[in-house]
């Protein structure tokens, strides 16, 4: 939702709709995370927001530093990079809507928070696997190095972020925490780098993926 009365007006030509005879996104869906999406404040004239999501757990996610998984199939559907294995009867079968790494069919390009050749396990040195209960447990915590955790339970899981030292900026550029607990694991989840908040997850894997990044030193 824009609010164009907090928009610098020489920026709202940025702010214009695009049409399907404008633009062409192959079917892929919308993501928050975009790196080609504007932040929260952007453009801004007054302090307040210039946009908000419908969703509004997503709003520290707009204006994200980092390409997302689903601009990395645009850009790959866009120049025909799926295409190259297609042909190859032995290239991976990938899960959770990865897709075979054009220059090695044999293993997948995957969303974040997954890894392996198939996209079907944790990535390389990245947390561990948390069986939720019936009781909040201590996922731990989450300090300035890539960091995930994978948290399993049948049915709906609760998330509590009790604390956080990051910078609330758009985009959680210098550190913060991504929760993936949407049916479609290839988008980019809610990011937080604020105070404490409360998060249900929609599937039964709630992913935690820690976007803390080296700039954090140096803000």
């Amino acid at each position: 939702m824009l609010n164009t009365a907090n928009i610098e007006p020489s920026w709202l030509d940025q702010f214009a709709k695009e049409t399907m005879a404008t633009n062409d996104n192959y079917g892929i869906t919308y993501d928050y995370g975009s790196i080609m999406h504007y932040g929260a404040l952007s453009a801004s004239k007054n302090g307040k927001p210039s946009m908000v999501p419908y969703d509004r757990k997503y709003i520290e996610t707009l204006g994200s530093h980092f390409v997302s998984f689903y601009e990395l199939l645009m850009l790959n559907t866009h120049y025909k990079c799926l295409d190259k294995c297609k042909a190859d009867r032995s290239a991976a079968k990938c899960k959770m809507g990865g897709f075979p790494h054009p220059r090695d069919c044999s293993k997948c390009i995957c969303p974040s928070g997954y890894g392996g050749k198939l996209c079907d396990q944790k990535p390389t040195g990245c947390g561990s696997i948390l069986n939720a209960g019936e009781k909040y447990q201590n996922a731990g915590r989450y300090g300035r190095k890539s960091f995930c955790r994978n948290i399993r339970k049948r049915g709906l899981c609760e998330m509590l972020l009790l604390d956080t030292d990051g910078v609330a900026l758009d985009g959680c550029p210098y550190a913060g925490v991504e929760i993936k607990t949407q049916a479609d694991q290839r988008m980019t989840g809610y990011r937080y780098a604020s105070p404490s908040f409360c998060i249900n997850s929609s599937n039964n894997s709630g992913i935690i993926v820690n976007i803390t990044v080296e700039r954090y030193k140096n803000r």
